[in-house]
């Protein structure tokens, strides 16, 4: 397939299933597939992008074996959760030390996570802590 660059000119010719995995992979990363949603069947995919159903298939192989999507059975793949292996160290200077009450983890909203420039779907770990008077 030709991918056409922003002068409308061709770019650079990427194997139809290189295409198709772009597509996938750029919806699961900017939110627009969520954790434990389906994506279309490999005959599906075959049949909306006009290729052979072992197209499909290498595309779908291609997010499977970079953990973005399970196999998730007979439905067919579904996207993977997020890879929960990611640390991070902050360091607070200035805070009074307190006693830590709650912790909680969630979602960050799409909005603001585009406003502190992280992907959507990243999370935020919130302390609750009382500082002796």
């Amino acid at each position: 397939m030709t991918i056409p660059s922003a002068s409308g000119r061709v770019a650079a010719r990427k194997a139809p299933y290189e295409v198709i995995a772009t597509h996938f992979r750029e919806r699961i990363e900017r939110g627009g597939l969520k954790s434990g949603e389906r994506i279309p069947t490999s005959a599906e995919i075959a049949q909306t992008w006009r290729v052979a159903g072992k197209t499909a298939d290498r595309a779908i192989a291609r997010l499977l074996a970079e953990g973005l999507l399970t196999a998730g059975g007979p439905g067919g793949p579904v996207v993977a959760a997020p890879d929960r292996t990611e640390s991070m160290t902050v360091v607070l200077d200035g805070l009074t030390p307190g006693v830590v009450d709650a912790v909680e983890l969630t979602e960050i909203d799409p909005v603001v996570a585009e406003q502190l420039g992280v992907r959507p779907g990243s999370s935020v770990l919130i302390l609750h802590f009382s500082v002796p008077a």
